[in-house]
């Protein structure tokens, strides 16, 4: 499905991004240049020898409406939307775990359901054959679709939250969920999604927190552990951590809000891990209670440090600004300028995903922050200038 406002940015699509691999030597520079995977250099992303930078969205319920057959026509009109808009990067769940939800995948630990596991098969599918490429995120710190709460309920020996991080059985299976989506076939076009590019990389959780290790070291742990566990099962493709982008204790003066440095988690030390190929943020001025110039200066500073401390690209995950759409227009317009200026000067920003992209008859279970098109015309027009500017950086 298409709307009569797309059309004005059709000149904007993407051709099929194919995206550059390894590093090191003739042979290496002539496989990065003729591979469709994603590689880092320094603190850029590669696509074919070149620096690729990109504006991306978040629909983080696809594989759920995918899953029946019936409701993929929503997948579509997504999709669709947002090849037209010139975004290039899809961030989604690759989770859903409870017998409890919904089109759950996992209904128990390493129990899943073939028939939404076809529908992942379906959103990747349909991405590659418009030349996207996709971020997929393994669990959710959170309880929406069952999340790690969920991993502990399942556990005989984890009673909290937080032992999700340190508990065996949790441990194994979170690592045996990883394997089973990375050594998965698609049933659409019979690429493993280890094997395939369309698979920019793996987020190991949405929005990992720990409060109860305010030092950050078990949620450190955790993240160099999985990451290579990642690295391990898909070596092609990119691992970042899916983080929130706190600075932990030793920085917490960076933080706008000082409750930020007590949730475990260290941005820098977090994306030094060995396995984390580059970094990540999120931004959520409404719930953090942050003005437009605190907004600004957080973006600002994880760019910074991504470049100067980490050494990494850093790729701003979700921000999303409720309505009024006037207001949401100002944070985006701020947003996307830091970001873009950050990359044109040759820092570490390579891409965003704003937050979120949804179909028409999605609206009524809206939280609040939905970009929808047509209705928000001059939203969707911020977007495609984002996405037709970093497309265009050398």
């Amino acid at each position: 499905m298409r709307h009569a406002l797309l059309n004005l940015f059709l000149a904007l699509t993407p051709g099929a991004f194919a995206l550059g691999a390894t590093q090191g030597g003739a042979d290496a520079v002539h496989s990065r240049a003729a591979s469709p995977f994603v590689s880092v250099e320094g603190h850029e992303f590669r696509l074919y020898g070149r620096g690729f930078h990109y504006a991306g969205w978040n629909t983080y319920y696809l594989m759920q409406y995918a899953a029946d057959p019936a409701l993929r026509s929503y997948v579509v009109e997504v999709l669709d939307e947002a090849a037209a808009l010139g975004l290039s990067v899809l961030r989604t769940w690759a989770f859903n775990d409870g017998a409890a939800q919904w089109n759950a995948l996992q209904i128990a630990p390493g129990v899943y359901q073939e028939y939404v596991f076809r529908g992942l098969d379906y959103v990747l599918d349909q991405a590659r054959r418009r030349g996207l490429k996709v971020v997929l995120a393994l669990v959710n710190n959170w309880d929406d679709y069952g999340g790690m709460n969920q991993y502990v309920a399942w556990s005989q020996t984890a009673t909290s939250h937080d032992q999700f991080y340190t508990d065996a059985l949790c441990r194994q299976w979170y690592t045996d969920h990883a394997a089973a989506v990375a050594e998965r076939v698609n049933t659409f076009n019979g690429v493993a999604y280890a094997d395939d590019p369309t698979i920019l990389g793996w987020d190991l959780a949405n929005e990992a927190r720990c409060a109860s290790d305010v030092s950050g070291a078990v949620l450190q742990e955790w993240t160099a552990t999985m990451a290579a566990h990642l690295k391990a099962v898909a070596p092609l493709q990119l691992v970042t951590t899916g983080s929130e982008g706190f600075y932990g204790p030793t920085d917490a003066a960076s933080n706008p809000r000082s409750w930020m440095s007590s949730q475990g988690v260290d941005f820098v030390a977090n994306h030094l891990s060995v396995g984390i190929d580059f970094a990540s943020v999120h931004t959520w001025p409404d719930p953090w209670g942050l003005g437009l110039s605190e907004t600004i200066q957080w973006v600002g500073d994880h760019a910074s440090d991504a470049e100067l401390r980490i050494g990494k690209p850093v790729v701003f995950e979700e921000f999303g600004v409720l309505e009024p759409i006037a207001i949401r227009n100002l944070y985006f317009y701020a947003i996307y300028d830091e970001i873009y200026s950050a990359a044109a000067s040759g820092g570490a920003a390579a891409g965003s995903h704003f937050w979120h992209l949804i179909h028409d008859d999605y609206a009524p279970f809206d939280d609040g922050f939905g970009v929808l098109i047509p209705a928000h015309a001059s939203t969707a027009a911020l977007i495609a200038t984002e996405a037709a500017r970093m497309r265009a950086l050398p």
